[in-house]
């Protein structure tokens, strides 16, 4: 994977099944090979951190990510999934292309030295109570624990009652890190995605992140399949 090209990180917000892990990859990865686009499938094993105890999390790590990688390669695709704990990563952290680290993870120094120590690229979720100067600290942690390549997902910042927004006044690229917007998670429905998109893609953010096909999880703000072309098409999404 070339990181110095646009990238998508797409992908269904929670494993539901193998079956449906595929349908939503092979979808994303027909459009994304027609309009010349990279991209990385991702979905979460676990999401541990729902509102309710009674909502779906997942299969679990071990079922998870055999799934994440059956389908990967299968389509040959770069991979990517949340790990919550060093002992996750210890044992499945090389499974993957990209390690991403949950928002409420974010500058958790053990977590951090344990991603960085898989020598994958490691992509933190920026956490909505973190300010934009707080990201070079995080970085640092990556950097000097031995990480080669980090990318910061910028998910806006919690002014209250759950109100989210992005900041564009802060410095976007030229960073030592790679920007990725997702576009999915800050809005209430996936149509407030692509004026978004575009917002990000002005400012030069090196990746777009977004949630494709789900059901069992943030169904609103994820693009429906037969939506996502028009969606691709409709944010500009630069072309290789």
């Amino acid at each position: 994977m070339n990181f110095d090209r646009f990238f998508l990180i797409a992908g269904p917000c929670v494993i539901e099944s193998y079956s449906h892990l595929k349908e939503v990859a092979t979808h994303i990865n027909q459009i994304t090979k027609k309009m010349g686009v990279q991209w990385v499938l991702k979905s979460s094993y676990d999401k541990a951190n729902r509102t309710s105890i009674d909502s779906y999390r997942g299969p679990g790590i071990g079922p998870g990510i055999s799934k994440l990688v059956l389908v990967g390669r299968e389509l040959g695709c770069p991979i990517t999934t949340d790990f919550h704990s060093v002992d996750e990563l210890a044992y499945y952290g090389t499974a993957v292309d990209i390690v991403q680290i949950p928002a409420f993870l974010c500058r958790q120094t053990p977590i951090l030295k344990a991603a960085a120590g898989t020598q994958r690229p490691v992509n933190v979720k920026k956490g909505q109570f973190i300010p934009h100067w707080g990201i070079p600290d995080i970085v640092r942690k990556l950097t000097d624990s031995g990480s080669g390549r980090v990318l910061i997902t910028e998910r806006g910042h919690q002014f209250g009652y759950n109100d989210v927004v992005v900041d564009f006044r802060r410095r976007w690229g030229d960073n030592n890190w790679l920007d990725v917007l997702d576009v999915t998670h800050t809005v209430q429905h996936w149509e407030e995605s692509v004026p978004l998109a575009r917002a990000g893609l002005g400012v030069g953010v090196n990746s777009l992140f977004c949630e494709v096909g789900s059901t069992k999880c943030d169904a609103n703000r994820s693009v429906p399949l037969d939506k996502f072309e028009e969606f691709v098409h409709g944010i500009g999404i630069p072309r290789d």
